[in-house]
């Protein structure tokens, strides 16, 4: 997958999309101004070497709904 779609799958995944304020962020952009923590990726999702990277085909699935809303209100862009 490439990075411009790996980043659009998070940005529908985190409801990036529409008239949220990230739905026209590039790559680089996304990679710079946003942070997710672990808690929302499965197990599956991590390496199984060290269990703190991501795999190259992680996407961001727990716990999603509530905490983006939270995070939309709250949390000023980086």
């Amino acid at each position: 997958m490439d990075v411009f779609a790996r980043s659009e799958n998070w940005k529908r995944s985190l409801g990036f999309i529409g008239n949220h304020r990230y739905a026209d962020l590039t790559p680089e952009q996304c990679h710079s101004r946003t942070r997710i923590c672990r808690i929302h990726f499965s197990a599956e999702s991590l390496s199984d070497i060290s269990k703190t990277r991501l795999t190259r085909n992680a996407v961001p699935s727990l716990l999603l709904s509530a905490e983006t809303a939270m995070i939309s209100k709250y949390i000023s862009p980086v």
